[in-house]
């Protein structure tokens, strides 16, 4: 009796060994895979962290060569809002250029620069640039010709303006240079002046002359 007590003791024991052994087994199995996975994801978290910071160094460069180009550009250059035409940022050579402090400047909208009732068509110059869409279309980029602009003093100039469409403060915006062609205007007006006197006086000069 004792003997078959110690056999099916030891057959219990035996079968007890061998399931603990492959709990075991599945917990260790359990456990690498829980680690492989554990490590797969925070190396995928690391180098989506590592993407992301770079991607944001490459545009904080990038904002910080276009800012360096914008003041220290030559040319008169603004930004403005694109829903209210409000000024948001306006570079040195345009302070100097048009004479309004950048107070003033930012109190103003593009139609306050704009000379007399030209804003409405440099508007809808604009629109056009960028496609027509039922609503205030987004202008994508170009040139919107030459414009006449209010100088502080009262004078008017001419510029030839240039745009481009982007995001400045997290606002859809639209950046313009407006290179001055004053001068090249009087120029084409003085020239016209003289080939109109010149046909004048030639439509006026007598078949015989004694």
């Amino acid at each position: 009796m004792r003997s078959r007590i110690d056999d099916a003791t030891f057959a219990a024991l035996d079968q007890s060994a061998q399931a603990s052994s492959g709990a075991m087994l599945l917990l260790v199995f359990t456990m690498l895979v829980g680690s492989g996975v554990l490590i797969w994801l925070f190396a995928s978290r690391e180098r989506q962290s590592r993407e992301k910071l770079g991607i944001m160094r490459a545009r904080q460069r990038s904002n910080e060569r276009f800012r360096s180009m914008f003041e220290a550009h030559p040319v008169p250059m603004w930004i403005v809002d694109r829903e209210t035409m409000r000024f948001i940022a306006v570079n040195p050579a345009a302070l100097e250029h048009f004479g309004f402090d950048e107070l003033e400047f930012m109190s103003m909208t593009l139609r306050d620069l704009h000379y007399a009732d030209d804003f409405d068509s440099f508007a809808a110059r604009l629109a056009r640039s960028g496609g027509e869409t039922g609503e205030r279309s987004a202008p994508g980029q170009g040139s919107a010709g030459v414009w006449r602009y209010r100088c502080k003093d009262g004078s008017i100039v001419g510029a030839d303006v240039s745009h481009h469409a982007l995001t400045y403060s997290n606002r859809p915006g639209i950046f313009m240079l407006a290179n001055d062609v004053t001068d090249r205007i009087n120029a084409e007006a003085e020239a016209r002046r003289s080939n109109e006197m010149l046909e004048t006086i030639i439509d006026n000069i007598p078949q015989r002359v004694f």
